[in-house]
C-alpha cells in the first residue's frame, strides 16, 4: 500500500466524502470505487436482477454505503460523462466477479439507461422530496420535456405519492428507460426523527412504497435504503410492531 508521502497516495481522492445527492451530477467522485464480493448482491439486486425489489443495506459509518449508491446510480442513469468512471470500475469489478461485469458491459454497449431518484437523510416531507429528486433527475439526464407534466402533480400525502410514481414509470418507459430505482442513504437519521417526535406512523409511509415497488411489473422498479443499524434498533417499544412489518418487507444487506 501506498504511503501517505509517496506520489500514489492522493488523499483528495481516497479520503474523500460521498453525498449520494450532492455528487449525483459529478462521476468523478465514484473513480475511487474498490468493489467487493459483498457489494455484488446489493449491485445486482438494485439492478433488478433479483425476485426482490426492496434493499435494506445495513453497515457502519465509513463503510462505504453512500459510494456504493453513488456508483450504482451511475451503472443505471449510464450518462456518457460517467464512461470514464464507468470503465475503470468495470476492470476492477470483473476481478470480483466476471458475470456481473459482463452484464454491466452489455448494458453500457446497448446504451441502456434508467433513473435514479436520490435521497438523503432526514425528510420533513417525504412525498414532496421524492417529487423533487425526480424533477432532479429528470434534468440530470436531460429529460427536461417531461418535467412540465409531472410537477402539475400534487404529493401531499402518500396515496398522491403512489400516483405520482405511476405516471412517472410511464414517462420512463415512453422515454425508452429500462428501469426506475429510488435510492435513499442515511434513512436511518429519518427514522430516528419520525420516532423521538411522536410521528411514527409515518413510518408507514416507507412501507407503503417498498410494497409498491414490489408489485411493479410494467417497469423493473426498485429501492434501496442505508441504516447504521437495523431497523428494530431504531424503534422504540410502541413502534416495534410497526418497525417489524418494515423489517418484511425489505431484503437486507
Amino acid at each position: 500500500m501506498a504511503r501517505e508521502n509517496s506520489p500514489l497516495f492522493d488523499a483528495n481522492i481516497f479520503l474523500r466524502s460521498i453525498n449520494l445527492c450532492f455528487d449525483a451530477d459529478d462521476p468523478g467522485r465514484i473513480a475511487h470505487f474498490r468493489p467487493t464480493a459483498k457489494t455484488i448482491p446489493l449491485l445486482r439486486g438494485l439492478l433488478a436482477n433479483e425476485k426482490d425489489s426492496a434493499f435494506l443495506v445495513v453497515a457502519p459509518y465509513g463503510s462505504g454505503k453512500s459510494l456504493t449508491l453513488t456508483y450504482l446510480l451511475n451503472i443505471i442513469e449510464n450518462r456518457p460523462e460517467a464512461l470514464p468512471a464507468l470503465l475503470d470500475i468495470e476492470k476492477r469489478i470483473e476481478n470480483v466477479n466476471p458475470e456481473l461485469k459482463k452484464q454491466l458491459y452489455s448494458r453500457r454497449k446497448n446504451n441502456k439507461r434508467g433513473l435514479a431518484i436520490t435521497l438523503h437523510g432526514y425528510l420533513a416531507d417525504l412525498p414532496k422530496a421524492i417529487k423533487e429528486a425526480t424533477i432532479n433527475a429528470l434534468h440530470r439526464n436531460k429529460l427536461n420535456r417531461h418535467v412540465k407534466a409531472l410537477q402539475k402533480l400534487e404529493t401531499n400525502n402518500i396515496e398522491q405519492t403512489i400516483h405520482f410514481l405511476s405516471v412517472l414509470k410511464k414517462v420512463c418507459i415512453k422515454a425508452k428507460l429500462d428501469q426506475l430505482c429510488i435510492l435513499w442513504d442515511e434513512t436511518g437519521r429519518h427514522l430516528e426523527t419520525l420516532i423521538s417526535s411522536g410521528r411514527a406512523a409515518e413510518l408507514s409511509d416507507i412501507q407503503v412504497i417498498a410494497e409498491y415497488v414490489s408489485r411493479s411489473s410494467d417497469l423493473p422498479t426498485t429501492l434501496g435504503l442505508t441504516l447504521h443499524q437495523s431497523i428494530l434498533h431504531y424503534a422504540k417499544k410502541n413502534v416495534s410492531l410497526c418497525a417489524c412489518r418494515m423489517d418484511e418487507d425489505f431484503r437486507p444487506f
